[in-house]
């Protein structure tokens, strides 16, 4: 949802899980991932995949 470009607010919604919840996932998978950066993380987890490319 994050590489579809959805914001907190809509991914808590469509989940139905609370904002906060939301950014605590993305901050723990960047810390996981060492970096800072969404599309990196986006890249890493497309490579490892976590994520498919054509989704």
């Amino acid at each position: 949802m994050i590489r579809q470009g959805m914001s907190t607010k809509q991914i808590s919604e469509k989940l139905f899980i609370s904002p906060h919840t939301v950014d605590k996932h993305r901050k723990n998978m960047l810390e996981k991932t060492g970096t800072r950066d969404l599309s990196v993380l986006i890249q890493i987890c497309e490579t490892a995949e976590i994520i498919f490319i054509n989704q």
